[in-house]
This record gives structure tokens, sequence and C-alpha cells, in this order.
């Protein structure tokens, strides 16, 4: 009995018909593969973000926390400096002012601060620019400040201008930003407040608070401390 001459063979697909299925094949694979591809760089790309955000920000934490204990301990430690003859209007006297500089100067040195000082409470809470000159020149007599140099001279001036001083004489600490012109395009401060009975200042109530101690560092220092860790 003669064969079907329509019959088709078994065994799949061959020659032009099997060579362009592979082709298509291959084709479809690739664009897979380039996708994964793709996809797992832009996964890798996020998680080096979110790991780079993460270790600035503890960076930037750890900074503060360095600045305010050294805030803090000064602010403690000034009665150990001072003569004894603090009132509230002269809460660093005369005779004291010199070995506050000298503190002030070891501190920015050993914990390579940008800017340290010691300042009276009136100087925050209403603006130095304000008021009469007998009140500017009162005040710029019971500052105390030491510096590296990188943030600009009249950086304290600036933070006095914007910060609240309200929360400092309420006893709080205050943590500030500010674009002062400092190197990285500003500084970070810590206000810690200055209290009566740190100075031994007796015309007012222990709690009361007479002054503020001050410590800032540049932007780029605060970067060099993260860059100095992620080494």
């Amino acid at each position: 009995m003669p064969k079907d001459q329509r019959a088709v063979k078994s065994g799949g697909l061959t020659g032009p018909v099997a060579r362009v299925s592979r082709r298509l094949k291959f084709g479809v694979a690739g664009r897979i593969m380039f996708a994964n591809s793709i996809m797992l760089v832009g996964i890798m790309v996020l998680t080096t973000s979110l790991l780079y955000i993460q270790l600035s920000q503890l960076n930037q934490k750890r900074e503060q926390d360095l600045l305010g204990s050294a805030a803090d301990n000064m602010s403690m430690s000034l009665s150990l400096v001072g003569s004894g003859e603090a009132t509230t209007d002269d809460f660093i006297d005369e005779g004291s002012q010199d070995d506050v500089e000298t503190m002030l100067e070891n501190v920015v040195s050993q914990y390579d601060f940008d800017v340290a000082a010691v300042v009276p409470i009136d100087y925050l809470v209403t603006p130095p620019s304000l008021g009469s000159s007998n009140r500017q020149e009162r005040i710029e007599a019971n500052i105390v400040s030491s510096a590296s140099g990188d943030v600009p001279d009249d950086s304290v001036d600036q933070l006095a201008a914007a910060v609240d001083g309200s929360k400092v004489s309420e006893g709080e600490s205050v943590v500030r930003f500010l674009e002062d012109g400092g190197p990285g395009s500003g500084t970070m401060y810590v206000i810690s407040p200055v209290f009566a009975k740190h100075l031994g200042v007796d015309d007012t109530g222990p709690n009361t608070v007479v002054g503020a101690v001050v410590v800032g560092n540049s932007a780029d220092s605060v970067r060099e401390g993260f860059l100095a860790q992620s080494n």
C-alpha cells in the first residue's frame, strides 16, 4: 500500500524552521538574563545607598553625642577653674577668664573640635546686636571662646542670632546645624546650659541657667570622622 505523501515525519521541527525557533528561544533567554542583571545591579545600588545613609546617620549621632558630652563636662567643670566670685551678671569672673580660655583651647585641640565657647545666657536669649552699647560690652566681656581657625570668626554670633535661646534658659541642651560659612557648608553645634550651682553663684537659685557652653564641628570635620570609621 503506497505511503501517504502528506504524512509528516515525527521528531520535531527541522531545517529553517528549527533554526528560527532556536534563535527565538536564545533571544528571549538573553533578554531575561539582561533584565535580571539590571535588577541585581539596581538592588546592589539601593542596598549600598541605604547602608551609606544608615552609617552616615550613625556617624552624625556619634558626633552629636561627642559634642554633647564635651559640652556637659565643661559646663560642670567651670567651677573647678573659677575663683568662686561669679555673679549672675558676671558669671565668668575676670580672674577666671584666662583659665577658662585655656580649658577651651585644650578641648578644641584634644578632641579636634572647630569651636568652643562659654557665653552668658542673655547672649542666646536676646540677639547680641540688640540693646544698648553698654549691654553689648557687658555680654562681650563675659564671652570666652577658642577656635581652630577653620570656622568663621563670627560663627558663635551667627549661632546666637539663629538659635532659640529660651530652650537653653529652661535647662535644655540644643543641637543645631547652621550654614555659617564653615567648611562643608556649615557647622554642627551643641549648646549645653550652665547652671548657677556649677559656678557657685549665690545671688540666684542653684538651678537657674546663667550661661551656656557651645561646642561645634564643621560639616567637613563630621564627614572626616565618618570616612575614618569606614576605612
